[in-house]
């Protein structure tokens, strides 16, 4: 079960007040903490944790479900790369277990263990209340380091050997 950070009550839309909660003990996946990507326009970090299924009511509190390819859960994280006044936010802060900073950003590989601190704040905006969550920070207490490669690529070919083939227009 989680630590939460100042109070051991479930997180809900009334929850009155900010806070930071650490979920522990997860797995680390598709971690893009080193630079932002924008999927749907707005530049944002992103990580996915997973845990076992007896983690669900835990994990609700914090995202939207997705089962996994292995019988477990995930739910997905982000930052924001900008504010809302458009300058620059602070990056997901990465430490290691020893609350070191990571300073490679993009060695976390699929399958890294570790604990995750989020932010959640209610909101009520055009007449809907709901809970706003941010990821913070991300402490990776198993490192399994991702390699850009598995090893297969292409090889040399010299120009000479190259062919080109010109196929006919089906139209």
């Amino acid at each position: 079960m989680a630590t939460i950070a100042k109070k051991p009550t479930a997180v809900t839309a009334t929850t009155p007040e900010k806070s930071n909660v650490i979920i522990k003990n997860v797995e680390l996946r598709w971690a893009k903490l080193s630079t932002p990507v924008a999927p749907f326009g707005t530049e944002q970090w992103e990580l996915q944790i997973v845990g076992d299924k007896s983690r669900e009511k835990e994990f609700a509190q914090y995202g939207k479900i997705k089962p996994t390819t292995d019988g477990r859960i995930s739910i997905n994280l982000k930052k924001k790369a900008k504010k809302a006044d458009g300058t620059p936010a602070e990056p997901v802060r990465l430490v290691d277990n020893n609350k070191n900073p990571i300073e490679n950003r993009s060695v976390i590989g699929n399958g890294s263990i570790g604990n995750v601190m989020i932010f959640i704040r209610p909101y009520e905006m055009m007449g809907k209340s709901g809970v706003s969550i941010m990821l913070v920070a991300v402490q990776v207490t198993k490192l399994i380091e991702y390699k850009a490669t598995n090893g297969v690529d292409f090889d040399t070919v010299d120009e000479t050997e190259t062919s080109k083939e010109v196929m006919d227009s089906p139209f």
